[in-house]
């Protein structure tokens, strides 16, 4: 079976392997990457096996599927669990807007679209595609946060603006920045470039101010990311032993237990200084946030210990 989609203004998206898992939801990821690697994908005709491959809008993708599963291959994934998007009214705190672009301070504990673990709670993107419709625009994601992260978060309101953001962000012509609480003391200015998933990923970590809390030794930094690899802050930071606050996958349990016992309801991760050309002008706009309150209340509540030497 061939299935063929053609590549317009509403379903784009630059590479390849994206491009397929956001047109083609019910075959497995997995699946995707070994029909491209077996030359079973075809952009205007010609054979193409590198993920990467960059579409232009008016290009037309051939996919060859297997007319039946055997048994041996299952290329398809069951769907049942995953639900629609669905758009909703929600609160959506903005720092940011102009014809081109939403800037918003994007809360804790909120998703920006469903997935797996997100079925019935609001997302980010449903909120926006609710009022989008009656302001006249369409939301594009161009970068993301996790869903326990809170911070700033940019939103194309057109394809041509997404197109131009994507390229800032696949280009790394950004400059992204996090506050951290991590476990421990963390005195000097550091570069964390260990490979993750066998992918470069570079974190840079800068301490800005080293506190006591009973026992415990805490530091929170200024992290700046030059790559984009899944949980890249939180696993580089656990890999040196620093653990971010509040994390339940890489953090150390008995530390988040007594952070929660202390008032830390969250993780401590907040996106808060972010810079990128406009899509429309090309000129750097840079967006700031403070600490949110939530997490300003745990620091004011530790005791400050002489600033780190940088």
């Amino acid at each position: 079976m061939i299935k063929t989609i053609p590549v317009h203004e509403k379903n784009w998206y630059a590479r390849l392997d994206k491009f397929l898992r956001k047109g083609m939801d019910e075959i497995k990821l997995t699946a995707i990457y070994s029909l491209i690697r077996k030359g079973e994908v075809k952009v205007n005709t010609k054979r193409v096996k590198k993920p990467d491959y960059l579409l232009q809008i008016g290009d037309i993708v051939e996919v060859y599927l297997p007319d039946r599963e055997d048994g041996k291959v299952r290329i398809t994934r069951d769907l049942s669990d995953k639900r629609k998007l669905i758009p909703r009214s929600i609160n959506l705190p903005r720092i940011y807007e102009d014809e081109a672009i939403i800037v918003l301070d994007k809360p804790s504990g909120l998703a920006i679209h469903p997935g797996e673990g997100v079925h019935q709670k609001t997302t980010i993107i449903e909120g926006l595609l609710f009022e989008a419709k009656e302001k006249g625009y369409e939301p594009y994601l161009v970068h993301r946060l996790d869903k326990d992260t809170s911070g700033l978060l940019v939103i194309a309101k057109s394809i041509d603006a997404a197109r131009v953001l994507g390229e800032s962000f696949r280009n790394r012509n950004t400059e992204k920045r996090y506050f951290a609480l991590v476990g421990g003391t963390v005195s000097r200015e550091e570069t964390i470039d260990d490979p993750l998933d066998g992918k470069e990923a570079c974190t840079q970590l800068a301490p800005l101010s080293v506190y006591k809390r009973e026992d415990r030794s805490l530091t929170l930094l200024d992290v700046e990311i030059f790559t984009g690899r899944k949980h890249q802050i939180r696993r580089h930071l656990s890999l040196r032993e620093h653990p971010v606050l509040g994390d339940t996958v890489y953090g150390n349990p008995e530390f988040n237990r007594w952070a929660r016992g202390n008032g830390l309801k969250r993780l401590f991760l907040q996106s808060h200084d972010l810079l990128f050309p406009h899509p429309i002008t090309g000129e750097a706009v840079r967006f700031s946030l403070p600490l949110n309150n939530e997490l300003q209340a745990f620091v004011q509540a530790c005791q400050t210990i002489e600033p780190p030497t940088l």
